[in-house]
């Protein structure tokens, strides 16, 4: 489960200088200014525990959460880096609009290395920040897109690369949207379809175990002073409001627990995330 835990209250500055221009595709959502979170409170991204049962899938009159999500985490002879894709899909009768408005989400890998210290950050031991297989800062580039029906930019998509109050021996790489809500419908693969890249700079470490989830964050605080002035990644999820329907606040993709390493890999998860995810899935070269 989700499990909420005090920031430390230390600033940290961060230096994020991501491109704004990625070859073929319909759309980059440009990045955020830096800056320090001021909140005190932060959810704390794990996804180590299991997949949901199938008693806790919603009605799908009120699901939403995608009904498939695949992630790929790859790197590639004469690239840079590595690169993390996510390709969401919601069936018939699912959809994006079903969020409680005063949320948005989070759509993220997340990375272990047990060798770091204990505790949180940015009390963690030196360098830190690239003791993974990715790195969590100065990304080459990421966007959100589908090539079905153009731009997404009504969501409010931003990149979450504020970490404060993470696990020391965890590193989040992660996408958020501000108001996915907004999210247009595709004619093609109907009724809503989404696709996430990250290109990040590789980090230290060759492999580590990987957990994948997307999760709920309250939105509030963006809507008014000091939140108002912060990019989406500092403002997004300061303040905990529970979600109305605890069995829906998360959708599991990937437990920690079945130790999946990366990179290369590729996985699928289906049904919400209620099924045992599987990998490769099919077509997917990992």
């Amino acid at each position: 489960m989700i499990v909420e835990r005090p920031v430390a209250q230390q600033q940290e500055s961060r230096i994020m200088p991501i491109p704004t221009i990625v070859t073929d595709r319909p759309e980059l959502v440009a990045p955020f200014a830096a800056g320090p979170k001021v909140d005190a409170f932060k959810a704390s991204r794990t996804s180590s525990s299991a997949e949901m049962s199938a008693a806790s899938v919603n009605t799908l009159a009120n699901e939403w959460r995608p009904s498939s999500v695949s992630v790929s985490i790859q790197e590639y002879p004469g690239q840079p880096g590595v690169f993390l894709n996510q390709f969401a899909n919601w069936q018939s009768g699912t959809s994006p609009t079903n969020l409680d408005s005063r949320f948005g989400w989070e759509m993220e890998v997340n990375i272990t290395n047990p060798n770091m210290s204990a505790g949180y950050r940015p009390a963690c031991q030196n360098d830190y920040k690239d003791q993974f297989f990715a790195k969590n800062y100065s990304w080459y580039s990421w966007s959100v897109f589908n090539s079905d029906y153009g731009s997404v930019a009504a969501t409010a998509p931003y990149a979450d690369y504020n970490d404060l109050g993470d696990s020391c021996s965890k590193q989040s790489i992660a996408v958020g949207m501000k108001n996915p809500q907004s999210m247009p419908t595709s004619p093609n693969n109907p009724p809503y379809a989404l696709v996430m890249d990250i290109h990040a700079p590789s980090g230290t470490v060759a492999t580590n175990t990987i957990g994948a989830l997307w999760q709920t964050v309250t939105k509030t605080y963006c809507s008014r002073w000091p939140g108002n002035g912060m990019s989406s990644t500092d403002c997004m999820g300061v303040e905990q409001t529970e979600y109305p329907d605890r069995a829906t606040y998360v959708r599991p993709v990937l437990a920690e627990w079945r130790n999946y390493v990366a990179p290369d890999k590729c996985f699928y998860s289906d049904d919400y995330g209620t099924s045992d995810p599987y990998s490769p899935f099919p077509g997917s070269g990992c």
